[in-house]
């Protein structure tokens, strides 16, 4: 239910009659102009309508002069006050990738190798600590948020009293001990805005001095009071609060809860609604709270909403002694402004992080006395830090005096560990589930402890340990054991003769260079054992195979996603000499290079180019050292040795040898919407010899779609047989 139009009217009839009220006043009585306030409400994606309030009012000349926000009130608000005009204010909204703010979504060009490789498996991932599953106590941290604030306050990282702001301002939040609301008008304007914006089960609560804060709109969703308190004489309210359910609506449990959760709160809001002179309320209809990517439409109601009152906005302007310039993007200038660098004279690190956590932070940081900072920079090193999974959210202050500024970074360690569940289906391997777990500093402070359990048609149980990981030194030590179990299917003259169970059992070491965090270049001690047994064929048979090796392995990986990567590439070569007991005597040896690339062309269109080679060589070439090609979905044991390939069934060649091609493009219609369109050529066969006339040529579209599981996608491939079609969803494990 919204706002019926007979409520609506009266309080809109006595919004009027007290701007009018105010505007008989005689200029003379007055000892001073009046002030205007503005007072901004909470409503999550509801509060963008602020900024086409904040429109109107440049539009028509009328200058505020102090701001209260409550929520996204208080982004919208705080960000005002500072100087940020309406119309930067409108491409921020429309412009930013609100999913990341509020995933904690980090970028994965600052994520180490492991975690590329390991992190992005999981649809589940809940803390653990004491030895057992914690839940978290919100959705996400707000480490990204933080940030954001950070990074778009920084010219008022300095001012300690949002009195002193061009406009003087406060944030409201709620006191998580006394429910009261607590309105901030000191500290770091960036802490301020987050600790308003502290949704209960979404966003963790921020600890500011001794008080756990959360969202204000819980105590005083509208601030107008607040607006007062800083001296506002006249109060324009901009109000997106939801108003409550007629009773006969409430058709459920959830129904009832939302609604007793809502009154308190509806009811601060009619009290403040008393002490608005202009209240203006935008359409909130059929669109939700969460709909950030309607940024522009919040935008245009808001507007809408303002010009629907604008008689009495301009009553109110005149009252206040009519057209007054107030501060414009892209920046008022005001008492203690940084500049886009500073020079820092100390470095000081606050919380209750142990010694190796301040020593990382410091690495990261490396500020030395008199160095040069930016908010760029100083952005990317909080985002490296996050990414790390041994450090939680930082937030950071610059105090200034004189000429001297001083870093003074906040940070808390945190326990990171983490158990996840992922979950996968394809009509090949059908379905299939990993439970994880990810234990940090187990050995010594950086390193990462890996235990998996893949269940399905394809079983693996894996533990893993890797030091450095490109985070507390270049140099990686590392270890693996392992035990999987996989089919093979076995062709002759086109038609499976056979299908063969592959058990490996495998334990290596491995030591690692890490240039940057998107390569690893790694030396790798390797002992197996492999049994194949098969089930149907002419004579059945039974192998066991004893191998040792050591490979030299690169691996570099840029894509700017998991799913449906638009550019960047996958770059792995992999060149291993061993020896086995499959014949007397002799070695072998076993090379493969794979690469896929992602070639921007568009913001919706890119190029894909593919290869992979493999060759393997000697006597002694174990069962799952040589290769098979084809099928549509690559196995999650063997991707190296069995590529994929449109119009071929899975494991149909196999050889020695193998020589893929791939080349196509990539579409997006729509946000998160996928058209592929590929070509193969390539053929697996025994020894090296590229004979393209021999070649299988397949082609392939495939349909996707990003979900909350992963990729889905319907793929449709053809070549030198009939058509086949596939279907998958979740990503690879």
């Amino acid at each position: 239910m919204r706002i019926r139009p007979r409520v609506r009217a009266v309080l809109t009839s006595a919004a009027v009659g007290a701007a009018m009220a105010v505007a008989a006043t005689p200029a003379s009585s007055q000892d001073r102009p009046l002030r205007v306030g503005l007072a901004l409400s909470g409503g999550s994606a509801k509060g963008l309508a602020h900024v086409g309030v904040l429109r109107v009012l440049e539009r028509e000349g009328i200058a505020v002069d102090v701001v209260a926000g409550t929520s996204m009130g208080s982004i919208v608000g705080g960000l005002y006050a500072m100087g940020v005009g309406a119309d930067s204010l409108t491409a921020l909204s429309t412009g930013l990738d609100w999913d990341a703010l509020f995933t904690d979504r980090v970028e994965r060009t600052r994520l180490t190798p492991d975690q590329r490789a390991f992190d992005a498996r999981t649809v589940l991932s809940l803390p653990f600590a004491d030895g057992r599953v914690r839940l978290p106590s919100a959705a996400v941290e707000g480490a990204a948020i933080q940030r954001l604030l950070a990074r778009l306050t920084w010219p008022a990282a300095a001012v300690r009293d949002f009195r002193r702001l061009p406009r003087p301002f406060a944030a409201v939040a709620t006191d998580l001990d006394t429910g009261e609301g607590v309105s901030l008008t000191t500290g770091v304007l960036a802490d301020a805005m987050r600790a308003s914006l502290a949704i209960p089960g979404a966003i963790e609560p921020l600890r500011l001095d001794e008080r756990i804060l959360v969202d204000g709109g819980l105590s005083r969703n509208l601030p107008a009071q607040d607006a007062r308190a800083l001296g506002a004489d006249l109060v324009i309210c901009s109000d997106v609060s939801e108003p409550l359910d007629p009773a006969d609506e409430l058709v459920s449990f959830v129904d009832v809860l939302m609604q007793t959760v809502a009154w308190s709160s509806f009811a601060s809001t009619l009290e403040q609604r008393q002490q608005c002179d202009v209240l203006i309320l935008p359409d909130i209809d059929d669109l939700t709270p969460l709909d950030f990517d309607a940024a522009s439409e919040w935008i245009r109601r808001g507007e809408a909403a303002a010009d629907a009152v604008v008689a009495e906005l301009r009553a109110v302007g005149a009252r206040a002694g009519g057209l007054r310039a107030g501060p414009r993007d892209p920046g008022a200038v005001f008492p203690g402004r940084l500049a886009d660098s500073v020079r820092i004279s100390t470095l000081t690190i606050e919380g209750s992080a142990g010694p190796a956590v301040v020593g990382l932070v410091e690495r990261a940081l490396g500020v030395d006395r008199d160095a040069v900072v930016s908010r760029e920079r100083l952005d990317g090193v909080l985002e490296d830090l996050y990414a790390t999974g041994l450090v939680g959210p930082v937030r950071y202050r610059l105090d200034t005096a004189g000429d001297s500024v001083a870093l003074v970074v906040r940070t808390e360690g945190a326990s990171r560990d983490r158990v996840g569940l992922g979950f996968r289906y394809d009509d090949r391997q059908r379905a299939a589930l990993l439970f994880t777990a990810t234990l940090y500093d187990r050995v010594q402070f950086g390193s990462a402890t890996r235990l998996d359990a893949r269940l399905g048609e394809e079983l693996q149980f894996r533990a893993s340990y890797l030091s450095g990981r490109a985070v507390t030194g270049t140099v990686s030590l590392g270890g693996e054991v392992g035990w999987s179990q996989s089919p093979l299917d076995v062709y002759d003259g086109g038609l499976r003769v056979a299908r063969s169970e592959l058990e490996v059992g495998s334990a290596s070491v491995l030591v690692g260079l890490a240039a940057e965090r998107a390569s690893l270049l790694a030396l790798e001690l390797r002992g197996e054992r492999a049994v194949a047994s098969t089930a149907v064929a002419v004579t059945d048979t039974a192998e066991s195979v004893w191998l040792g090796s050591a490979a030299l392995w690169f691996l570099r990986e840029s894509f700017d996603r998991t799913d449906f990567p638009r550019r960047g590439g996958r770059l792995l070569v992999r060149s291993e000499l061993g020896v086995s007991t499959v014949a007397a005597g002799g070695a072998f040896s076993h090379h493969v290079l794979q690469l896929d690339r992602r070639v921007a062309l568009h913001s919706r269109v890119s190029l894909v180019l593919g290869a992979h080679l493999g060759y393997t060589a000697g006597r002694d070439v174990p069962p799952h050292r040589r290769f098979q090609l084809g099928g549509d979905h690559p196995s999650p044991i063997f991707g190296s040795t069995q590529p994929t390939f449109a119009g071929v069934p899975a494991q149909f060649d196999a050889g020695t040898a193998v020589h893929v091609f791939r080349g196509g493009v990539q579409l997006e219609p729509l946000a998160d919407r996928f058209v592929r369109i590929w070509a193969d050529a390539g053929e697996a066969r025994a020894g090296w010899r590229v004979v393209p006339d021999d070649w299988h040529v397949g082609w392939g579209v495939a349909v996707g779609s990003a979900s909350i599981a992963g990729p889905l996608s319907v793929t449709v491939t053809g070549g030198n047989g009939d058509l086949q079609w596939s279907f998958n969803v979740g990503r690879r494990f």
